[in-house]
């Protein structure tokens, strides 16, 4: 199942796109601490720990993006493979939750709703400020620009 899948089934099944309710309900435990520079979110078991130092905004995504991880792939973070296999699995998994998060923080239907209301001026600030998501993240989500994250790591 895509991320895209996955996001829009899990609104329907908690009755949300808040990530925060939705890590409340399935039992999770997020913490927001100290992570290494280049660690911005961590899934393990039942807990979602978020940099500290991230922006609302960004704590939002990385939250949504554990969640992904949560639905789609827990449980095999850590299988072991050939090398090679394992950073395709990797970027393969880094790319579901990125779309998961996307679509989740954004539902196609309230994206429409903004889009009629807003009309030939919606732009990608309103978008962001609307679902409370990063500007460099709506390029992504409308499908019109790359994700600089997974761009980061090769995708």
């Amino acid at each position: 199942m895509s991320g895209k899948q996955m996001a829009l089934r899990t609104t329907k099944l908690f009755g949300t796109s808040d990530p925060e309710i939705i890590a409340q309900q399935e039992g999770l435990e997020v913490i927001i601490t100290y992570l290494p520079q280049r660690w911005w979110d961590v899934l393990l078991w039942d807990y979602i720990a978020i940099r500290e130092d991230l922006v609302p905004k960004w704590r939002r995504w990385c939250l949504a993006h554990s969640l992904g991880h949560h639905f789609m792939h827990h449980g095999n973070q850590l299988r072991l493979a050939e090398k090679a296999e394992l950073v395709y699995r990797r970027r393969r998994q880094e790319a579901d939750a990125e779309a998961f998060a996307a679509w989740l923080l954004v539902p196609p239907d309230e994206l429409e709703k903004l889009q009629q209301v807003e009309g030939e001026t919606l732009d990608g600030w309103t978008i962001s400020e609307h679902f409370g998501i990063p500007h460099e993240m709506v390029p992504f989500r409308l499908g019109t620009g790359d994700n600089p994250y997974l761009n980061s790591i090769g995708w």
